[in-house]
Formats: structure tokens, C-alpha cells, sequence
């Protein structure tokens, strides 16, 4: 069926009902206005159940919703097209909201959203159900200029998943992707390309239910050329933990005041693998992660990476009582500069081990700017690694509060100090025993 140049004056649509369930299939709505306070564009339903499959939605003007569920227990949008959709308030161009109690899940599988635009919170899909999955989809050429507005998926439940689907020139004043309230947030096989993002919260943005473990998954993704302009980043979380594997963060930006380029999160464990951080502009720390009791990253490259102020490449500081550990393994580090204190890796955590990595062609330029390694606390291992063609404001490698320093199997090569405590700076936390070892290890030309 087609419903073309319709136009509403309230609350209502193309199809308003209050009925278990809506069925709609090989459909056309197009052209239609909906002005009026409350009035939603095309569909309106009380119902447990709504099927959309292979219909279009195009040029379509509302004041709410262009299509809104509510006490709905299942939603599955399929092989459709929402193009043109201009929304004057709230809930964006898809709205679903669950029953009060029972089963509550949403599927958007194989659809197209673009050229939609909305005024205040929401974005193209706004939810609030438990479980959403979005698969083999895309957002394209989309704006949300409100404030606390969201561009494309705001969802206040437990589990979203995102497969195979893309997000792509989307103008946001808020988070590109939300989700409030998570116990689980899995990405994969996505893209999110040329993203600007007016405030906080970045492209990816979580933040889960207190006393629960939340955790988030990001793999074989690719972030390019996305901007923020205050703190937040790519990946912007309050979870638990977090995996990153097999991604890429590629010529972004982020330049507001304490503002972090691709990844900021407090929770507990964070680990990276098999990715890569290029081409990066950021006012503070590329990668930052507080509360932190275990971090991981490795076989991963951080490449022509600049930072405005502290916290250098990566940093992570500990939670203030537990364990603290850190491993960087078969990492490397080109062509990275920091402008203030800090360094490639800039650690706050009892303890850290290096090996197999490699940094070169670095430079820290600020007083006190430290090149490659800057740690407070306990214990430093560093083994078959290399540090070279290096130039530092201060000292190259450095421990404050150290018990132990352990270096072996290392190259230092073509190193330049512009002040005090040369290549390996470290100093013992008073009343403990503190021990250095060298061994197996090679200095050449620093000065």
C-alpha cells in the first residue's frame, strides 16, 4: 500500500492503533506532514508486536516520531528505507518503548537511514527496550543540532549489539551511539566515518547499570576521520571492561578543552589487540583509561600521533586500592608527539611490564615533557624492546615511588635530553628497598 501527501494536524499518522500487533509489509509513506503538538508522521501503536519489512519512508515532516511503539515486546524493522525525515522534537525518525515487564527486543536488520534530521534528544532510533540488534545497516548524511541531541541510536536498556553496519557523515550536539543503563555493548565489522560531534561523549558513548558487570566489545572496526570537540572521544564508556581487537582509529581529531582523541573510559580492565591508532589530534591522552585494575595492549601501533597536552599516547591510572597491572607487548610507537608531561605511555599503576616494543621517531618538546615511558609506581620491567631516534624535554624513561626497575634485552639508540635524568631516571619509594638491574642492553649516541 502507498500513503503519499498525507498530512495530520495532532497525534496520529498514516496509522494509528491500539492493537496486539501490526504487520507491515512492501509499504510506501511519502511526502506526508505531521505539524502539530505531539503528532507523529506516519505510525502510531499501543501493541506488543510491530513488523516492518521492505516499505519506504521518504520526505516525511513531523513534530514527534516519524514511527512510535509503545508497551511493545518485540520490534522488527527489516529491509527498509527511511530517507528524508525531518523531526521537530524528540524520538527521532524510529521510536520503540517496551511493555512495563515480560521480554522486550528489537531488530533493525538490512536498513538504510539517510538524510534525516532531528531537533532534540533522540536520533534516527530511539529506544528503550532491553535488547536491540542492528545489522548490515547504515546511517548516511544525518544531523541532531539540539542540545544533548543524538544523531543516530539513543537506547536506555541492557544489551545492544551492532553488526556489519555503517555510520557515516552524521552531524551530532551529543553521542553518535548511546546507550544508558548496559550491561553488554558488542560492535563489530562496523564503520564510523566523517562523525562531528559538538559536545562530550564522543561517537560511542555507555554507560552501565551500578552493582552489574558491563562490558563492551569492539572489534574489526574501523573509526575515520571523526571530530570531537570536547572531552569524550571514539569510545567514551563507564563499563567494566573493555575489548578493543582488530581496529583502526585513523585521522581524527579531537581538540576541545580535556578532550581525549579515541578512547576514554573508567572501569576495570581494558584491552587492546591487533589495532591501530593513526594520524590522531588530540588535546589530551589518545587512549585513557581511570580506575583501572588490570590493562592489556598488545601487537597494536600508535603512529603519527599528537597530543597538545599531558598524558602522551596512553595512559592508565589504577583504582585507588587492589591490583594494578599492565602489560605492552609487541606494541609500537612512531612518530608520536607530546607538547607537556607525559610520553608515549604515561602510567599511574603498581605495576608494568614492556616487552617486544619498540618507540621511535618521538618527541616530547614541554618542560618536563618525558618521551616514551613516564610511571608512578612500584615495579617497571622492560625486555626486548627498543627506544630510538628519540628527542625529550626531560628524561626518556622514568619511574617516581619505583621498588624495582628491571631492563633487559634493550636498545637505547640516537636519544636526545634536553635537561636532567638522561635516558633511565628512576627514584625508590623512601623506606623501601629499591633495586635497578641492566642487563643484556645497549646504549647508543644519546646525549
Amino acid at each position: 500500500s502507498t500513503f503519499r501527501d498525507c498530512l495530520t494536524a495532532r497525534s496520529g499518522g498514516a496509522v494509528s492503533i491500539n492493537m496486539s500487533s501490526l504487520d507491515v509489509t512492501s509499504s510506501v509513506f511519502e511526502s506526508c506532514t505531521a505539524t502539530g503538538s505531539l503528532s507523529c508522521g506516519q505510525i502510531v501503536m499501543s501493541g506488543s508486536r510491530l513488523a516492518i519489512a521492505h516499505s519506504r519512508f521518504s520526505g516525511i515532516e513531523s513534530q514527534d516520531g516519524v514511527v512510535q511503539v509503545t508497551q511493545a515486546s518485540g520490534v522488527w524493522v527489516s529491509e527498509s528505507i527511511f530517507d528524508r525525515l525531518q523531526v521537530h522534537d524528540a524520538r527521532g525518525s524510529l521510536y520503540a518503548a517496551g511493555a512495563a515487564d515480560g521480554v522486550q527486543t528489537m531488530s533493525i536488520s538490512s536498513c538504510a537511514f539517510t538524510n534525516c534530521s532531528t531537533a532534540s534528544t533522540g536520533g534516527a532510533v530511539s529506544i528503550a527496550m532491553a535488547s536491540v540488534d542492528v545489522a548490515l545497516s547504515s546511517f548516511s548524511d544525518c544531523s541532531a543540532s539540539g542540545s544533548l541531541s543524538c544523531a543516530q541510536i539513543v537506547m536506555n536498556g541492557s544489551q545492544l549489539s551492532m553488526a556489519q553496519s555503517n555510520i557515516s557523515d552524521v552531524q551530532s550536539g551529543d553521542g553518535i551511539v548511546q546507550v544508558v543503563g548496559a550491561s553488554s555493548l558488542n560492535v563489530s565489522s562496523c564503520r564510523f566515518e566523517s562523525l562531528r560531534v559538538q559536545s562530550t561523549r564522543g561517537v560511542l558513548y555507555a554507560v552501565g547499570s551500578s552493582g552489574l558487570d558491563r562490558a563492551m566489545t569492539v572489534s574489526n572496526s574501523t573509526f575515520r576521520d571523526c571530530l570531537t570537540a570536547r572531552s569524550g572521544g571514539a569510545v567514551s564508556i563507564n563499563m567494566s571492561s573493555l575489548d578493543v581487537t582488530s581496529s583502526v582509529f585513523e585521522s581524527c581529531t579531537a581538540t576541545g578543552s580535556l578532550s581525549c582523541g579515541q578512547i576514554v573510559m573508567s572501569g576495570s580492565r581494558l584491552a587492546i589487540a591487533h589495532s591501530r591508532f593513526s594520524g590522531i589530534e588530540s588535546q589530551d591522552g589518545v587512549v585513557q583509561v581511570t580506575q583501572a585494575s588490570g590493562v592489556w595492549v598488545s601487537e597494536s601501533i600508535f603512529d603519527r600521533l599528537q597530543v597538545h597536552d599531558a598524558r602522551g599516547s596512553l595512559y592508565a591510572a589504577g583504582a585507588a586500592d587492589g591490583v594494578q597491572t599492565m602489560s605492552i607487548s609487541s606494541c609500537a610507537f612512531t612518530n608520536c608527539s607530546t607538547a607537556s608531561t607525559g610520553g608515549a605511555v604515561s602510567i599511574a599503576m603498581a605495576s608494568v611490564d614492556v616487552a617486544l616494543s619498540s618507540f621511535s621517531d618521538c618527541s616530547a618538546s614541554g618542560s618536563l615533557s618525558c618521551a616514551q615511558i613516564v610511571m608512578n609506581g612500584s615495579q617497571l620491567s622492560m625486555a626486548q624492546s627498543n627506544i630510538s631516534d628519540v628527542q625529550s624535554g626531560d628524561g626518556i624513561v622514568q619511574v617516581v615511588g619505583a621498588s624495582s626497575l628491571n631492563v633487559s634485552s634493550c636498545r637505547f639508540e640516537s636519544l636526545r635530553v634536553q635537561s636532567t635524568r638522561g635516558v633511565l631516571y628512576a627514584v625508590g619509594s623512601s623506606g623501601l628497598d629499591r633495586a635497578m638491574t641492566v642487563s643484556n642492553s645497549t646504549f647508543r649516541d644519546c646525549l
